[in-house]
């Protein structure tokens, strides 16, 4: 798991936003934060708050967790991780994504990226039946930009 670039750290080279981390929060920035900042960058421009009653944000690692009851789960770039997080998919009621692991090469896409497609959309479906979840509960802060600083999961 890997800390989102902050919206300071945008548009900037994997250096300097590292740097800048550090010396703002003592935290830098890994390289493979920094390589998602661009697309990040993208829907941070694009969204607005009447967005965000349809785009929401969700963590798939959280999402997981909830589904093993919050215990913890192998990494999920391993096999055992890649196959215990399977069982909660199908264990939910969502079909099995196995099958899309091989239609994909995986120099377009990672496996763990694949099975956490599927858990977003598990999530979705939640979400559209009432019964998404989401960090924080009741007051949610919201940004500089006015947007909900808010997880789904």
């Amino acid at each position: 798991m890997f800390s989102a670039p902050r919206r300071y750290m945008l548009g900037k080279s994997w250096a300097d936003a590292n740097s800048l981390g550090k010396a703002r929060e003592g935290v830098g920035l890994s390289k493979q934060s920094w390589q998602i900042g661009h697309k990040i960058a993208e829907l941070d421009e694009a969204l607005s708050p009447a967005d965000q009653d349809r785009i929401l944000e969700a963590h798939p690692e959280v999402i997981f967790h909830r589904l093993n009851g919050w215990a913890p789960l192998a990494r999920k770039v391993g096999r055992d991780g890649r196959a215990a997080r399977i069982e909660l998919l199908r264990a939910a009621g969502l079909p099995d994504p196995t099958p899309l692991l091989d239609r994909y090469p995986r120099k377009d896409v990672e496996a763990d990226d694949i099975v956490d497609a599927a858990a977003c959309a598990l999530l979705a479906r939640e979400i559209a039946e009432g019964r998404g979840r989401r960090v924080p509960d009741g007051d949610i802060p919201r940004d500089s930009r006015d947007l909900r600083m808010e997880i789904w999961y």
